[in-house]
């Protein structure tokens, strides 16, 4: 069987957040939707674990929070990440959408610093499910949005 690889943007990826303005401290929820924009059926990789962007083979998601300050947050792992399994693979149709939601503040140190954040989303594949089934695969942006903490 001969594999044709499906180029990317087939999907969409929207990044919102629960607030606009937090208190330091507080909560900051980010949900992803990741949606089939195109007018054909998509296997996608819907695991959508939060890692490190440039492991490609054990994550999907990858947040860029830059601080107030012009430096990006840092990733702290807690993770414990499993290789991907045939179930993490589902058929999204045209239209179709996915979401999971993210504790931000508890993967991203430190938000301390009162100010404007801007936070952005990267979701990205590049396997198969195996058995012959050909994935999306590259990877996409999603929106961009500024929230503010404040003490």
């Amino acid at each position: 069987m001969e594999k044709i690889e499906r180029e990317a943007p087939l999907l969409e990826l929207d990044l919102g957040l629960n607030e606009n303005i937090y208190q330091i401290g507080d909560t900051i929820l980010a949900t992803l939707s990741l949606k089939n924009i195109g007018q054909e059926p998509l296997i996608v990789n819907k695991r959508m674990i939060n890692y490190v962007k440039d492991l490609k083979d054990l994550c999907e998601i990858a947040f860029t929070i830059v601080t107030p300050s012009g430096d990006e947050a840092y990733f702290v792992p807690r993770v414990n990440v499993r290789l991907l399994k045939k179930d993490d693979y589902t058929t999204l149709l045209p239209g179709d959408v996915i979401t999971s939601t993210y504790e931000i503040d508890d993967y991203y140190s430190p938000l301390e610093s009162p100010g404007n954040y801007t936070i952005y989303a990267i979701y990205q594949n590049y396997n198969d499910p195996g058995d012959g089934e050909i994935a999306w695969k590259g990877e996409i942006k999603s929106n961009t949005i500024t929230f503010k903490l404040e003490p």
